[in-house]
């Protein structure tokens, strides 16, 4: 069974990391632009896990979360929050010829976590 992975971004170049990383280690990845259409999203698709940018239109980032956690159908679907620092050194990584999210050790707890790594021994 394919895990499905929730990103509510409203950054398209953040949106097309994200899919690039998630989509090539084999997960079906659902978007959405703003926290209005997350939730709906999460409503209908049920993902597995739901990765949240924090500024977001219409609703942000902490109220579309409120509002998952506070629905008895969706409050056990963790969920990951992002923000636009952490988008600007992926891109500065891209620029430069680095792997995305390849150095520090939250990030690689992040990639070990949705399997993306090996489990150190």
């Amino acid at each position: 069974m394919t895990q499905r992975i929730l990103v509510i971004e409203d950054q398209p170049d953040n949106r097309q990391i994200l899919r690039d990383l998630l989509t090539s280690a084999d997960f079906e990845v659902i978007e959405a632009e703003d926290g209005e259409a997350g939730l709906a999203a999460a409503e209908t698709h049920r993902p597995h896990l739901i990765l949240m940018d924090i500024q977001l239109p219409l609703m942000d980032g902490y109220e579309a979360t409120r509002r998952i956690k506070a629905n008895p159908a969706l409050r056990a679907i963790p969920s990951v929050s992002s923000s636009r620092r952490c988008a600007s050194i992926c891109r500065q990584r891209r620029r430069r010829g680095e792997g995305v999210m390849s150095e520090s050790g939250q990030s690689r707890r992040f990639e070990r976590g949705l399997g993306l790594t090996a489990s150190p021994q």
